[in-house]
């Protein structure tokens, strides 16, 4: 698989979420690392390399933007998807596109994501 290599971070509020997360993504050949912190995250983004940051909508807005702000600051390259709700249309701005939780609509966002170049507005429909 070409993605094998490719690290992914997920950060959520939601433990039984966070965990479901990891499952499908680890299942599916990516490297996955997890928080339930904003200060984890912060101290990870600053530590270690990711190709793609998937923001749960636990995360408030506020910190979502304070966060994005962060990573983009660390490496601009990173590719952030937002993380909403199934029956939920929540946004983020800041992001690079927004993507359901549903395991198939995550998996096509995740792969859009590591096709395109960061700022290029997909989202996983696309």
């Amino acid at each position: 698989m070409w993605h094998l290599s490719k690290r992914i971070f997920s950060i959520s509020y939601d433990p039984r979420l966070s965990a479901a997360r990891e499952r499908l993504l680890r299942t599916f050949g990516y490297r996955v690392k997890s928080t339930l912190s904003l200060e984890e995250a912060f101290r990870l983004i600053l530590t270690r390399q990711f190709d793609v940051v998937l923001i749960g909508y636990t995360v408030t807005e506020h910190e979502r933007k304070t966060l994005i702000s962060h990573i983009r600051a660390r490496d601009p390259h990173i590719q952030i998807i937002f993380v909403v709700a199934y029956d939920r249309e929540d946004s983020e701005p800041l992001a690079d596109m927004k993507s359901k939780s549903k395991p198939d609509e995550l998996l096509r966002a995740i792969k859009v994501a590591l096709a395109s170049p960061r700022g290029s507005g997909k989202t996983a429909t696309d």
